[in-house]
């Protein structure tokens, strides 16, 4: 088994604290990328759920935060703002776990997640990458330039 630490990023600057980094296990070598972002965002799910037990609406704020798709970035701009989805969203009692791995994998094929192993920039999600631990793996939420 491999085990490597998935540390979360972002470019935008902000008072909220990021995502922790999550250590996962992977039984086999290489993995897809589409497997990377499954395992860690199940382990994000998990960690955040324990850690706002008593607020599951904070822990979904804070996914929200890391992983935004094209639609979600679309819909703020015609708003006039770019920002989080909506606030009325985070009244959950459970994260939806599935619901979360799908908006990562948009979010990395829309190019708003940038996933880096190593040095290497991921392309796709059935590129395959070799994990190990001299290998960091981060997980870069991009900013949306203005005007596209």
């Amino acid at each position: 088994m491999t085990e490597c630490t998935v540390s979360c990023l972002s470019t935008i600057p902000s008072d909220h604290p990021a995502i922790d980094a999550v250590r996962c296990l992977f039984p086999e070598e290489p993995i897809t990328v589409r497997n990377l972002i499954e395992r860690a965002v199940r382990e994000q799910c998990e960690t955040l759920s324990i850690r706002y037990a008593e607020d599951i609406a904070r822990a979904a704020e804070q996914m929200a935060r890391q992983y935004l798709t094209a639609d979600e970035i679309a819909a703020a701009r015609a708003a006039g703002r770019v920002a989080l989805r909506d606030p009325a969203l985070y009244g959950v009692s459970v994260l939806d776990v599935d619901a979360e791995i799908r908006r990562a994998c948009q979010a990395f094929s829309d190019r708003n997640l940038m996933i880096v192993v190593g040095e290497a920039r991921c392309g796709a999600l059935d590129d395959t990458v070799t994990l190990g631990i001299d290998r960091p793996v981060q997980f870069v939420r991009m900013v949306p330039l203005v005007g596209g």
